[in-house]
């Protein structure tokens, strides 16, 4: 009785959209976009970025970031 209960119970799964993620080249671009503003910025020096850069790459990677992102920072900073 209560499997019936439960049959009752359920509801129907929405499937998850598949989130789109930035190529490589993408992810590269934006990342030149990004140390050049922080080179401008004075938030890092010419020639010793030193680990912020790889640090920055490391919590970008994990965020995983959506192609649009990566693609609109890109386009918008006026990158080719």
């Amino acid at each position: 009785m209560r499997m019936a209960w439960l049959a009752t119970q359920e509801k129907p799964v929405e499937p998850k959209e598949e989130t789109a993620y930035p190529l490589v080249d993408d992810l590269e671009r934006f990342y030149g976009h990004l140390e050049q503003t922080l080179l401008s910025t004075g938030f890092i020096r010419e020639g010793h970025p030193g680990q912020v850069m790889n640090k920055l790459r490391r919590m970008f990677t994990r965020a995983r970031p959506e192609s649009r992102g990566a693609e609109h920072s890109a386009r918008d900073s006026g990158v080719d």
